[in-house]
């Protein structure tokens, strides 16, 4: 009974940290995995912990983070060709979890054997399917080398939150990534306006000037200063339309 409660206590412990985790909250991909890792083998005392990310139209799998002997390992090169391993795959796809108490006699890990169990010394494996809007984009793995072990109900709760967080961090990263592309094409949009010899300019509907380029205020003999301030709804400006009649407030540009 007290060993269940250190092992409840270690794995809620890991998981507030995650919990309050900035990397997370801000999207860095990179750093989160890593962090996740890390807490994946401190919340369960596994021997490591592997984050599998599908690529190439989910063909392949990419381990793309590793807590290994007490630090984060290169896995840049680590991949899987799913075609390789059906059973595993299958059973990973269809199950919430694959709790495996001993890799080298259970017939979902047979494939996976000489290639992946072996050479690393693992004996036992908890995975869980990471999914993103109703589909498997990765898994994680908690693995650990030299014995059997049978995986208690607290540790695979703990896998199976894991793998949660770890669809957060992904939907954060993606977030984060679109944040940037929009930054840079905003950067890049008014570097191109900037560089215009006409004279460009972006009103609100309420008249204020959004945005406008040094050849604007210069075409209308105007300072910079006074068009942040100013609206083209104050008294003493004249629009008209293309054709020179007058232009209703109604119909200017915002």
């Amino acid at each position: 009974l007290r060993d269940g409660a250190e092992r409840l206590r270690r794995a809620n412990a890991a998981l507030l940290e995650l919990a309050r985790s900035e990397r997370i909250a801000q999207g860095d991909l990179v750093a989160s995995l890593n962090e996740i890792a890390t807490a994946a083998v401190q919340g369960t005392g596994v021997d490591r912990a592997s984050i599998w990310m599908f690529e190439e139209n989910d063909t392949r799998l990419r381990c793309v983070s590793r807590f290994d002997k007490g630090a984060i390992a290169d896995t840049s090169q680590h991949t899987i060709r799913v075609a390789d391993y059906p059973t595993y795959f299958e059973a990973i796809t269809r199950d919430r979890l694959v709790s495996i108490a001993d890799v080298l006699s259970d017939p979902r890990t047979a494939e996976l054997r000489r290639d992946y169990f072996q050479p690393a010394a693992i004996t036992a494996t908890l995975d869980a399917g990471v999914r993103l809007h109703g589909r498997l984009v990765g898994i994680i793995c908690l693995e650990d080398r030299a014995h059997r072990r049978s995986w208690k109900s607290e540790e695979e709760l703990f896998v199976g939150s894991i793998a949660d967080i770890i669809a957060l961090a992904v939907q954060a990263g993606e977030r984060r990534c679109i944040e940037d592309a929009l930054r840079q094409s905003e950067e890049a949009y008014r570097s191109v306006v900037a560089a215009l010899a006409e004279g460009v300019m972006v009103i609100h509907r309420d008249g204020s000037f959004a945005t406008f380029n040094d050849s604007a205020a210069d075409i209308l003999g105007l300072t910079a200063d006074y068009l942040r301030s100013h609206r083209l709804t104050d008294p003493g400006w004249d629009c008209v339309a293309a054709d020179g009649s007058p232009l209703p407030p109604g119909d200017y540009p915002g």
